[in-house]
């Protein structure tokens, strides 16, 4: 009796070491399918990612060089040189419309700015990406301290400003709650040449 239980054990030994070794075997090609798919999965979904960022960092590039050729704000500009406060105004409206329009229409910009060469905004439309609004003059604020703005007015005419990643500050205070932003700037001129300020997108 004792040698039968002895030789049935065998027997269960010897015929559940293949199925255990079939099971890890299959598990493991599972395990390394599942794997290679998910990998497969990731590269997809991120060369789309890396797609899109490109066609969308180029696209702010043409953004960025269309708005600081307005011709509104090329008339704000003359108008300042000129000393005619209500001609000024007048194109100063017009620059607030053009560039509210345009974050209207584009939805992704959340500022545009045309800061002058003091540091001082005089053109600012906020956006929540799904409207827009002029800032007051009230509300305008001096940014001369800020590392965008003294990074920018070092450019030459047609170069371009891209910031690091940072968080958006509003009177001095990062903006609670945090807002991630990437700044995107370039110089602006008189018709002598002259720098006068920049145009700055959020």
């Amino acid at each position: 009796m004792l040698i039968k239980i002895k030789l049935l054990i065998l027997l269960l030994a010897v015929s559940l070491i293949p199925v255990s070794i079939i099971g890890t075997y299959s598990t493991l090609v599972i395990d390394e399918s599942v794997q290679e798919n998910s990998v497969f999965a990731v590269e997809t979904v991120l060369s789309r990612i890396t797609k899109d960022i490109e066609y969308y960092l180029a696209n702010t590039n043409q953004d960025i060089m269309f708005l600081s050729k307005s011709p509104a704000l090329k008339s704000l500009i003359e108008s300042d040189v000129s000393g005619d406060e209500a001609i000024y105004d007048d194109y100063k409206r017009q620059l607030q419309a053009f560039f509210q329009e345009f974050s209207d229409t584009y939805g992704i910009y959340y500022q545009i700015r045309y800061i002058d060469e003091l540091g001082k905004e005089v053109v600012r439309v906020d956006s929540d990406l799904f409207s827009s609004s002029i800032i007051s003059e009230e509300e305008l604020q001096d940014k001369s301290n800020r590392y965008y703005f003294s990074e920018t007015m070092r450019l030459t005419s047609g170069q371009i400003f891209v910031s690091p990643l940072d968080l958006n500050v509003e009177k001095g205070e990062i903006e609670v709650p945090f807002r991630p932003v990437i700044r995107y700037g370039t110089p602006v001129f008189d018709e002598d040449g002259v720098k006068k300020g920049i145009v700055i997108t959020n």
